[in-house]
């Protein structure tokens, strides 16, 4: 019954973060979909956990290793927001662009 109440635990704590990784999952798809890669979100969400698991478990126990994931996803947030905001800005600014080409074109023929 132990094993039970620990998975019980762990699917707790996933659970208020739900939202949190809505958002990611969005993020991460449009910032994708794009045509931008995001390698380096997964190395932030690895060094979050890394850290999470060298830090504090040897003064929290197994508690704060379901922690780890959460704070991974956190990391990975903080990390696309601005990973998000200039990928809209250089898709904007290319659209600008071609806008102004077009524009440029129409009035020379």
């Amino acid at each position: 019954m132990g094993c039970f109440k620990c998975f019980g635990f762990v699917f707790e704590k996933n659970g208020v973060w739900l939202v949190v990784i809505v958002f990611l999952n969005i993020g991460r798809m449009a910032v994708q979909g794009l045509g931008f890669a995001n390698r380096a979100m997964r190395v932030i969400e690895m060094i979050c956990r890394v850290f999470v698991s060298l830090v504090f478990v040897r003064d929290f126990g197994y508690e704060v290793i379901t922690w780890a994931d959460q704070t991974a996803l956190l990391g990975a947030d903080l990390f696309l927001m601005p990973m998000l905001l200039m990928t809209l800005r250089q898709v904007h600014g290319a659209l600008e662009m071609k806008e102004k080409q077009l524009r440029w074109k129409n009035n020379t023929e």
